[in-house]
């Protein structure tokens, strides 16, 4: 049973909050059916939250009960081929499900990025050993994907924005907390050459079997 008071009602901090809302948004344009995959329960209760009608692969986490905690039945699979997966900080990919993508489906996935350490979410995961971007893509690109999209989420200058703001107020100053958090918002996404140095990455990664 999942225990529905820490993983399901508990928040997940800001950088998967956006990434979250980028899959929702990937998915959501998507025509035909799709599917995502998930490393943890409260990964997946964040997913069905935006997402009630979209299936989850196969997955640690996947299971009726977190649905039913949530007030969600929960969905069933297409038979058919998918137009797009989505995969949160996957150990591996896993080559059944990507083979349910059709020719030209596309793979939406959140990655950790060179500073995925500084994540609350991250601490005591050890065990999981998610993938981290670079050696991702690398498989990906191995069995026939290419990258059509990359955004850092939570890149250096957010990293330092926020810890300045913590550090005002431990000096007591909160209207200068106040503007390094307005400042670590502004600077909360990236692209371009710092983006695999943030905490999370998203990828858009196109099939081209």
């Amino acid at each position: 049973m999942i225990d529905a008071g820490i993983d399901i009602i508990r928040k997940p901090g800001l950088a998967y909050q956006e990434a979250f809302d980028w899959l929702a948004v990937r998915l959501h344009a998507m025509d035909g059916p799709v599917a995502c995959s998930v490393a943890a329960d409260w990964q997946l209760a964040e997913m069905a939250r935006r997402l009630p009608r979209v299936p989850t692969l196969h997955s640690e986490a996947a299971g009726r009960d977190l649905f039913h905690a949530l007030g969600l039945q929960e969905p069933e699979i297409s038979s058919g081929l998918l137009g797009a997966i989505a995969l949160v900080e996957p150990a591996k990919l896993p080559p059944a499900s990507l083979e349910r993508l059709k020719p030209g489906g596309r793979l939406f996935v959140v990655a950790g990025g060179r500073l995925a350490r500084f994540l609350a979410e991250r601490r005591g995961r050890a065990a999981t050993s998610p993938m981290s971007e670079r050696a991702l893509v690398g498989v990906a690109r191995g069995i026939g994907f290419r990258v059509i999209e990359r955004l850092g989420i939570h890149p250096p200058a957010a990293v330092l924005h926020h810890y300045a703001g913590e550090a005002a107020l431990a000096l007591g100053r909160r209207d200068w907390r106040d503007r390094c958090h307005c400042a670590m918002r502004r600077d909360f996404v990236a692209v371009g050459p710092l983006v695999s140095w943030s905490a999370l990455v998203c990828l858009t990664l196109e099939y081209a079997r």
